[in-house]
């Protein structure tokens, strides 16, 4: 049978025995245990523990969507919440994780269902997000440093109260909010 983990040769001993640890805190139905696990990886700061978790994901450019990786899919996580641990993982990863620095080239238009955002500026060339079905999202705080954004949607994000990620967006042309 085929091993379908990847090799994590070259991790340090602490980056390895985090792995477990991390994959349970990310593929969690709470989002506050997910930013735990965003954190830790932040913090270990190692590449390759990025690309473990990023391998294999990627985005579609007809659906606009990113599309998880196997180890990603559970059947038990939300997929605000792990649509919320993809785009941590991708926002946090430094400029040495191959994986998330190209998927940060190539989204110009995003739908995603989201727990929370985490800082998006890093995908330098949004344009479009479509934010609809993110019930757990409470604010856009994440999205100050998108000043390229033209389009927003906001469609059944019922728990939205703050909007001032989108202060100074003289780009945005069209706000939907339903």
């Amino acid at each position: 049978m085929k091993n379908t983990l990847p090799v994590t040769e070259g991790l340090s001993q602490e980056s390895r025995e985090q792995i477990p640890k991390l994959k349970k805190l990310l593929l969690a139905n709470d989002a506050d245990i997910v930013k735990q696990g965003i954190e830790i990886a932040r913090v270990l700061g190692d590449s390759r523990v990025f690309d473990y978790f990023l391998e294999g994901v990627t985005y579609d450019e007809v659906s606009h969507r990113i599309v998880p990786a196997r180890k990603f899919v559970n059947g038990s996580t939300s997929w605000q919440c792990l649509n919320y641990a993809m785009l941590g993982l991708i926002s946090h990863a430094p400029e040495g994780c191959v994986s998330a620095v190209e998927l940060r080239k190539k989204v110009k238009v995003l739908r995603v269902e989201t727990a929370r955002l985490e800082d998006m500026s890093v995908f330098k060339g949004l344009t479009g997000l479509d934010l609809s079905g993110s019930g757990m999202l409470e604010d856009l705080d994440g999205l100050a440093g998108c000043f390229g954004l033209e389009r927003v949607k906001l469609k059944d994000c019922e728990s939205v109260r703050n909007v001032d990620g989108l202060k100074g967006k003289k780009k945005l042309r069209n706000l939907f909010i339903v």
